[in-house]
């Protein structure tokens, strides 16, 4: 029994540990998820979190700076290391540089043979006189509606602020295309990583096509339910991807404590803590009651 997602959350970044041989778009994951529990643990002043993640974001550049980048995605998606700083103040400097204005704008040719999600990816935060022209053009060329391409489209918009509405076009298109706005469950039908960018767009984007407060952490547990056991959802982006959701949600909706009972069994569960009842070797369902909360929930046999 868990309360809140930080447990999830911290199981992805640690699936996602860079390795020397990793490809470079899995290494640019594993530094924009250890840059955000890096922020999430400075909020809470967990010191011990923050260094590791920090660590593990630094690692990952390290990797990054001595991939192979000769292909154009390999290309874009170093790119998306300047926009997490490192902590080395004589590198600052460089990459504000190498993230603003106009100087972040793809490179000729990326256009046409990169999808506009991922370029939009690489989108710095405006200047004061406002956003690149060049990313501005390249949302003009977000026309599908197929959920992947507009779950996509969504996760690459909604971090960034002078983005919100077409962010937000997009999250209710994909609610629309997965029947998710009419209060039903989202349906549907590809790879597990590829429910777990769609249910992740859709948990991030939750305000935007739902009225239900809750209906992102309802996603949630779903999503949930796509964790294997390293903690990861079937690829580096989709993990990526669950990890933006569910430290969103844990923005907006601090978890509280809990009294579960299970069975015939009551424990208690603070805020952001676990607990664990032991059942029966033949046990295969139970009834589960929740007092406070919310709670994830899930029966595990050992092997």
């Amino acid at each position: 029994i868990e309360s809140g997602l930080e447990s999830a959350i911290l199981d992805a970044m640690a699936s996602l540990a860079p390795e020397p041989d990793s490809a470079v778009e899995s290494l640019a994951d594993s530094l924009e998820v250890a840059a955000r529990v890096e922020k999430l643990a400075e909020a809470r002043n967990d010191k011990k979190l923050a260094a590791q993640a920090q660590n593990a974001g630094e690692m990952a550049r390290v990797y990054l700076d001595a991939g192979d980048k000769s292909g154009v995605r390999e290309h874009v998606a170093n790119r998306r290391q300047f926009l997490y700083p490192p902590v080395a103040e004589d590198k600052k400097a460089l990459y504000k540089r190498l993230s603003a204005g106009e100087a972040a704008c793809p490179k000729k040719g990326e256009s046409d043979s990169v999808p506009t999600y991922l370029l939009l990816e690489t989108e710095p935060a405006p200047p004061p006189e406002g956003p690149a022209a060049c990313f501005t053009t390249l949302t003009a060329s977000l026309t599908s509606k197929l959920p992947l391409d507009l779950a996509r489209a969504a996760l690459a918009l909604a971090d960034r602020p002078h983005r919100t509405a077409l962010a937000e076009t997009q999250a209710r298109e994909l609610a629309k295309a997965t029947f998710a706005d009419g209060g039903h469950d989202p349906i549907y039908d590809g790879s597990r990583a590829e429910k777990a960018i769609v249910l992740a767009a859709l948990a991030r984007t939750a305000s935007a096509w739902s009225k239900d407060e809750a209906a992102g952490r309802k996603i949630a547990q779903t999503i949930l339910t796509l964790r294997d056991a390293r903690g990861g959802y079937g690829s580096s982006e989709a993990t990526r991807d669950v990890v933006r959701a569910f430290v969103s949600l844990e923005a907006q909706m601090p978890p509280k404590p809990a009294k579960v009972r299970v069975g015939t069994s009551t424990v208690s569960v603070e805020a952001r803590g676990k607990a664990v009842v032991e059942l029966g070797a033949d046990t295969t369902t139970s009834d589960v009651y929740v007092d406070g909360g919310p709670v994830v929930v899930r029966l595990e046999r050992p092997v």
